[in-house]
């Protein structure tokens, strides 16, 4: 087993050829939205339900502040 920064990569290795083999177990829907705050470059962004292979997981919004 092979151990970097806290991530296996024999694992990580198997999960890319699966993926490889098995495109369409990839995709992933994510929902977000951005929120003009009034200034230049602010902003509040939301991050709602997502999907994984075709299901939607719905969960509580997460909200960020961005600014730049």
């Amino acid at each position: 087993m092979t151990i970097r920064q806290n991530v296996d990569i024999d694992k990580l290795e198997e999960f890319r050829t699966f993926l490889k083999d098995n495109p369409d177990k990839g995709k992933l829907q994510l929902e977000a939205k951005a929120i003009y705050e009034g200034q230049a470059g602010r902003s509040t962004v939301h991050v709602g339900p997502f999907g994984v292979d075709g299901d939607r997981i719905d969960r509580e919004t997460r909200h960020f502040a961005k600014v730049v």
